[in-house]
């Protein structure tokens, strides 16, 4: 027969080892890193580990056995464990309730004390009741918004790019449908911002556009978007808008946001921007349409001188479209080898010798025929590809008299036309010692000429080109001179070899008082300074007889001869 006091005694270590085990089990709960909940079948808190009291330390003295899950809920609230939504205490206690027998599992988000947000994640057991794990997965959070980030927002700008335009331009145009509405939209278009990107570095360049891009947020009402829709392009998707007055005055506003002086790294930089205005629908019924047709306002804007805005008209699209297919052309000609050199020759009157040439670019396109340089250099300006096609025309050019000398022709040097936007390039003097360089030739062999426009742009980085340039012995020869700029200091700043005498005061110099007078000043003045001056456009005798009489002693032109390809120019001189 079994003594009591060992039934006691068996007991006795029963018991132990089950609290040992039970111990062993709660230290096992308490160093988990997620906290953990069990509420039991009938909606009451059965257990919760360490973690858990810690997360929810304002209200640890509610989490004891027995405690119903409405009373922590609402305790929850008090505390300020408040979830994203804005509601009342008893809204809150019922969402939470509901969320709480939800059979589903689902993530959740709590305001935890000191104010982070963590996610939980609940599950219903088995029996009815639920266990819930609060689990620090906010990094999973972040990241997960960070790919949704990277997905609908520039990186660069902070904008949001044309996924989330598209998105937003779906709901505002549903919207306009349902209210009868419309909406509007503006392509903005920075006027040679790669000249200023490829002079003054890309870093800074980027600097500029998230300005840029802040400044047009502060321009438009909060409930407009503006996007980022290409490297220096931005569309503005306006609801609500479609009078012509509130459009223009808004694209004003923008102007003006924009053109204000950017100061970065101590340099002041400033530039425009030209606009295309386009309104839904009867400019286009999608996103896709309503893009294109401001897209071609905005590039009107900039082939009527920029800065400025335009409404889209569709006989816009036949003069866009040319200007568009002379750019696609103009993209391949490098490649294909569709450029070409003739060479006008410049004399010195008195003796009619030839004493140099200009090079002069064409251009015959595969698909185009002829394209003359009026057609599609501002083109070639405008979509950053000037650059390199004047670098084309310095090797070419130092190629060919580098041709002619060893053929035994006379030396004479060669001038070259490098557009106003080459000056904001900080290589443009390296690129020019290379290819005088290449060929065996000097500096003094290369005469670079340049328009007045580009001599008087006041700018850090055109004048440190012009001084470098001249520095290294090419001569400056300033073109189209007298046309506009009175502002004559750039001759004593510069070292300026020639000037050319521009060929609308050449062609009416025998019947116009006026351009004679002018074309007698001019030459007065370059003698004056010790500087040559050449006279453009001559066609006819009695042009000739007044230069000479005027004391010009150079000239080119019809008269003289026409530009010629090398192999004539070769035989003839």
């Amino acid at each position: 027969m079994t003594n009591k006091a060992d039934v006691v005694l068996e007991l006795e270590r029963a018991l132990a080892a089950a609290g040992d085990e039970l111990a062993r089990m709660q230290n096992a709960l308490d160093s988990m890193e997620s906290g953990l909940v069990w509420y039991g079948p009938d909606d009451r808190l059965l257990f919760c580990n360490r973690r858990f009291r810690e997360i929810y330390a304002a209200v640890s003295h509610y989490l004891v056995p027995g405690t119903a899950y409405a009373d922590i809920a609402r305790a929850f609230y008090r505390s300020g464990y408040t979830s994203r939504n804005d509601l009342d205490e008893d809204a809150y206690v019922a969402a939470r309730v509901a969320r709480h027998l939800d059979p589903d599992e689902r993530d959740y988000e709590f305001l935890l004390e000191n104010g982070t947000w963590l996610w939980a994640s609940d599950r219903k057991t088995a029996n009815g009741g639920v266990v819930g794990e609060r689990l620090d997965i906010t990094a999973k959070k972040k990241a997960e918004a960070r790919i949704r980030e990277l997905a609908e927002f520039d990186h660069l700008t902070g904008l949001p790019n044309r996924m989330l335009l598209s998105t937003r331009y779906d709901f505002a145009a549903r919207q306009a449908e349902r209210s009868g509405e419309k909406l509007a939209l503006l392509f903005i278009g920075l006027d040679r911002f790669k000249s200023i990107n490829d002079s003054l570095g890309h870093n800074l360049g980027d600097g500029i556009l998230a300005e840029t891009a802040r400044r047009l947020q502060n321009a438009v009402r909060s409930t407009d978007t503006v996007a980022r829709h290409g490297s220096d392009e931005f569309i503005v998707l306006l609801p609500g808008v479609s009078d012509a007055s509130d459009l223009a005055h808004i694209a004003e506003l923008v102007q003006k946001a924009i053109s204000r002086p950017h100061l970065f790294e101590d340099r002041e930089v400033s530039f425009t921007a030209s606009i295309g205005v386009a309104a839904w629908p009867s400019d286009g019924g999608n996103l896709a349409d309503l893009v294109h047709n401001a897209d071609l306002a905005m590039h009107h804007s900039k082939s009527e001188g920029r800065n400025q805005f335009s409404f889209f008209r569709a006989e816009m699209n036949e003069h866009v479209r040319e200007q568009l297919t002379i750019e696609t052309a103009l993209r391949q000609a490098l490649r294909k080898d569709e450029f070409s050199l003739c060479y006008q020759p410049i004399f010195r009157l008195p003796e009619r010798r030839m004493i140099g040439a200009e090079a002069l670019l064409r251009w015959h396109s595969e698909t185009l025929g002829e394209i003359g340089p009026a057609q599609f250099i501002p083109v070639a300006e405008d979509c950053g590809l000037i650059a390199d096609i004047g670098e084309w025309v310095a090797f070419e050019a130092c190629r060919q008299l580098r041709y002619w000398r060893d053929a035994g022709l006379d030396e004479f040097p060669i001038t070259v036309n490098l557009s106003a936007h080459q000056f904001q390039s900080r290589r443009l003097v390296e690129m020019l010692r290379a290819a005088v360089a290449q060929h065996g030739l000097q500096p003094v062999d290369l005469e670079i000429e340049l328009t007045e426009s580009a001599m008087v742009a006041e700018g850090e980085v055109t004048n440190g080109t012009l001084a470098a340039m001249a520095e290294a012995g090419f001569q400056l020869v300033v073109d189209d001179f007298g046309t506009g700029y009175s502002n004559l200091a750039y001759l004593k700043r510069f070292d300026i070899a020639k000037l050319k005498i521009d060929q609308s005061f050449v062609r009416d110099i025998t019947t116009d008082p006026d351009d004679a007078a002018i074309t007698r000043g001019i030459i007065g003045l370059a003698k004056s300074i010790g500087l040559r001056v050449v006279a453009e456009g001559v066609e006819h005798q009695s042009q000739l007889d007044y230069l000479l009489a005027s004391g010009c002693e150079e000239a080119q032109g019809f008269l003289l001869s026409k530009p010629l390809p090398p192999a004539v120019f070769q035989s003839r001189f």
